[in-house]
């Protein structure tokens, strides 16, 4: 099995009244549910609110790239999404790893050929993208995390 949740996680994601991020990425923001630290990132709201609208940027501007990821691959691509979403592509010897988080509450890798890894990095990062903007109940979130873990 490639995703197994931690008692920890379980409680982040399970107990509605925790609503609690932990750590918030690199940035120390902590104590907030998910919806509101995507809403306060960087002190404006964010697309919820008709703010400023959310991209992928590349994570900690691009120095990852190259480097040596979780799996002890080299990092291909490195990407944040609003804050909240991280995903990143190494290339191992015989394979690909896309290892990709929601902060606080999942992180999963996902091992592929090489020949597969480019559509299943893009898919995986639009449903993730998908996900972050929606405004979920604790139960709907889940159920993400499950049926995205299974799928990938």
């Amino acid at each position: 099995m490639l995703y197994q949740r931690s008692s920890y996680e379980r409680s982040l994601i399970f107990n509605p009244e925790y609503e609690f991020i932990g750590i918030f990425a690199d940035r120390g923001i902590s104590g907030f549910s998910r919806n509101m630290a995507v809403q306060f990132f960087f002190g404006y709201e964010l697309f919820r609110d008709g703010g400023e609208t959310m991209t992928w940027v590349p994570y900690n501007n691009g120095n990852t790239i190259g480097t040596k990821g979780s799996e002890n691959g080299t990092i291909l691509s490195d990407e944040e999404f609003g804050g909240s979403v991280r995903i990143t592509v190494e290339e191992c010897p015989s394979y690909s790893a896309i290892t990709c988080g929601v902060y606080g509450a999942m992180v999963h890798t996902a091992f592929f050929d090489k020949k597969d890894s480019e559509e299943k990095y893009k898919s995986m990062k639009r449903e993730l993208e998908e996900f972050i903007l929606l405004d979920t109940t604790d139960e709907e979130e889940c159920a993400f995390y499950d049926a995205f873990t299974s799928k990938y």
